[in-house]
């Protein structure tokens, strides 16, 4: 079983510098900007270690205003967590955490988000007012805050930095070892599966010999069985033993491998021998064969994708937005 000991370094890359002259070109799509920098420290307090991210944004908005935080691997668009913060004076504080877990090395966004459907009554009269007063012509906003821009106030407006934690040598270690853990369950599935199909050539064989029969077929189920809860039970572990890991395709497609693969023998020995099928997967023999092949090609596909700091999904490490928070 693969085991990553992490040594962390905290490091910080801003995608525009809080309360800087120049905003960055990701500081908002439309209405307000929104900056944000973020810092990842690990607290340690006795024999334990609390790992938090700490968050400073600077938003145009009144007091009170909402804005939601948050947190995501560079390379993926599921979020870690989502936080909420509240503008005062035009700044807002989130504390990310605390988290038992470490966090894998790389590159993370923690990104804030205005809705306009989560903002109290009282906030989202203060800024209609505001607006409609500028779209009159009439001087009653401030204009560092408005910046000319009208009919804000249905918009979604987004504002991001890029975090970093660890160091990229500790990032290209980890790589390396979770690599060769992902290469040993790839050679698990592949053998097995090889073994399920020459097992089906043999007991389908009309000449077959005699020892070739539903007993022995149920003695190598069990093997197979075996080998399979033992690499299945690995990739559990390895995926739950960080707070954030990578390669989550290769992990999805090592789990749906072993379950077509478990399908796949079974309905084997249904048709050979009628033997109870206690296995679901992807309906017909030819269906799961199919499926088996389709997950152990995306398993050695991730294998094989070069390792970037970045992550293996096409991560662009410029704070660019993700889904944003899941509409209420």
């Amino acid at each position: 079983m693969l085991k990553i000991v992490a040594q962390w370094m905290i490091a910080v890359f801003v995608a525009g510098a809080l309360f800087a002259a120049q905003a960055p070109s990701i500081a908002a799509h439309e209405g307000y900007p929104i900056m944000i920098e973020a810092k990842y420290q690990e607290i340690k307090r006795g024999g334990t270690v609390k790992r938090m991210i700490f968050v400073n944004g600077h938003a145009h908005y009144p007091n009170g205003t909402r804005i939601a935080v948050g947190l995501r691997l560079e390379e993926q668009q599921q979020y870690l967590a989502w936080y909420n913060g509240v503008v005062k004076n035009q700044a807002f504080i989130v504390e990310m955490g605390p988290w038992n877990k470490d966090f894998a090395s790389g590159l993370y966004i923690v990104e804030g988000w205005f809705l306009w459907e989560r903002q109290p009554s009282t906030i989202q009269g203060a800024i209609k007012k505001a607006e409609d007063g500028l779209e009159r012509g009439v001087d009653n906003c401030d204009a560092d805050v408005v910046k000319d821009r009208k009919r804000c106030k249905t918009k979604s407006v987004f504002g991001a930095c890029v975090l970093q934690v660890g160091t990229p040598g500790r990032f290209l270690v980890e790589e390396e070892e979770t690599r060769s853990f992902l290469s040993e369950v790839n050679e698990t599935l592949v053998a097995v599966y090889g073994d399920v199909e020459q097992a089906n050539k043999e007991h389908s064989d009309a000449e077959k010999a005699a020892e070739v029969n539903a007993e022995a077929w149920k003695i190598q189920q069990e093997d197979w069985n075996r080998r399979l809860q033992e690499v299945d039970g690995a990739v559990i572990k390895w995926h739950q033993s960080k707070l954030t890991v990578r390669h989550q395709r290769a992990y999805t497609a090592s789990a749906n491998a072993v379950m077509n693969i478990q399908a796949l023998y079974g309905s084997y020995g249904e048709k050979l021998y009628q033997l109870p099928n206690d296995f679901l997967g992807s309906g017909s023999i030819d269906a799961a064969r199919a499926e088996v092949q389709a997950q152990l090609a995306v398993l050695l596909e991730d294998l094989k994708a070069p390792a970037e700091e970045g992550g293996d999904e096409g991560g662009n490490g410029k704070g660019e937005g993700g889904t944003g928070p899941k509409e209420k």
